[in-house]
């Protein structure tokens, strides 16, 4: 994960995660995409799309929504 995310909001059922996640670029979003697309009890990621922002210094802001749908990971092999 990214050094700076913040989870502005998390709402669960027992099936899904939705969350608001804000990070400091792009590349930070894909990279906390990535790893949970390796969590072992999350079967599906979902990105609900993005928004992002430049402020007057030039610092990028990248706010964005996933949902985690649980389950077994397909991408996760437990060692027998």
């Amino acid at each position: 994960m990214p050094s700076e995310i913040i989870v502005m909001s998390m709402a669960g059922t027992t099936t899904e995660v939705a969350m608001q996640i804000e990070v400091q670029s792009k590349e930070a979003m894909a990279k906390v995409v990535q790893q949970f697309r390796y969590f072992e009890t999350v079967a599906k990621v979902i990105n609900n799309g993005y928004q992002a922002e430049i402020d007057d210094d030039g610092n990028e802001t990248v706010k964005f929504s996933v949902t985690l749908q649980y389950g077994q990971n397909p991408n996760v092999t437990k060692a027998e």
